[in-house]
């Protein structure tokens, strides 16, 4: 289960306008009851629902594999420089929990899903140098070595190339 709650109000001070918010995210990794068919490496097995809701391959059950939980604060301004609403200077920051620690969620949850334990990690980019900020390469990476902190997973050198467009 995935879910995404943001809350924001906004003040008006004179020509200044403030808005700030608060954005709460969950992701709930899970496994499912299953079958395995047979085949030439094992005769086949159901996974039934874990009796605590944890995943438990070895157990031969299925359930939750992780649960993460994020709040990203969010802050804007805009000032009406001469006061008649026609020219405004705005500016935000934000803190965005974006698709780079989903992709990370998601991978580490295929191997939890499979009863192991991710160790380590290599991250192979390929970004868009010619069209994007190398800053925003950095938030990439930022968010998704933040889910391996997490899970106590280790990042080990990987490979940058110029691509367009960008993959991870």
């Amino acid at each position: 289960m995935d879910m995404g709650i943001y809350l924001q109000d906004r003040w008006s001070l004179g020509r200044v306008t403030l808005s700030m918010g608060l954005r709460y995210d969950q992701f709930i990794g899970e496994t499912r009851e299953g079958e395995v068919l047979p085949n030439r490496i094992n005769s086949g097995f159901k996974y039934a629902e874990c009796s605590d809701g944890m995943n438990n391959p070895k157990a031969g059950c299925a359930g939750q594999v992780q649960n993460w939980k994020d709040l990203s604060p969010r802050v804007g301004m805009a000032w009406d420089v001469f006061g008649n609403g026609r020219t405004a200077v705005k500016a935000s920051a934000a803190r965005y929990v974006a698709g780079q620690q989903i992709a990370v969620a998601n991978a580490l949850s295929d191997v939890y899903a499979m009863g192991g334990k991710p160790l380590t990690a290599m991250n192979v980019v390929c970004f868009p140098i010619k069209t994007l900020d190398i800053s925003v390469l950095r938030e990439i990476l930022t968010g998704g070595l933040e889910k391996m902190r997490e899970a106590d997973v280790v990042l080990v050198p990987g490979k940058a190339t110029k691509f367009a467009p960008s993959k991870m």
